[in-house]
């Protein structure tokens, strides 16, 4: 599955390690990736995704919307999903 990280930017799900709020990380682990992308010119990001071979990628996109976008049903115990409907059956012949 390929997820949308922004922009004209994908990565493939089964590449992905991790994807985590850039300001949660420490502020040591923070200058870091702002130092692997300061030559690129990014400054505002959100996100952080780890991929398999040791590569950082970065998104505007919340970690939450982007851990979202990675699930066929996002929360499958929540009240606002509705179980498939059948189809409406014909009227019933007088």
């Amino acid at each position: 599955m390929i997820l949308h990280i922004g922009s004209n930017d994908f990565i493939m799900m089964s590449d992905c390690v991790g994807i985590f709020n850039f300001a949660t990380l420490s502020l040591d682990d923070q200058k870091v990736i702002q130092n692997l992308f300061k030559s690129e010119g990014i400054e505002s990001f959100r996100s952080v995704i780890l991929t398999k071979d040791g590569k950082f990628s970065l998104s505007s996109l919340s970690s939450d919307a982007l851990a979202g976008r990675g699930r066929e049903t996002l929360f499958p115990d929540t009240f606002y999903l509705r179980k498939k409907k059948k189809p409406p059956e014909k009227a019933r012949e007088k």
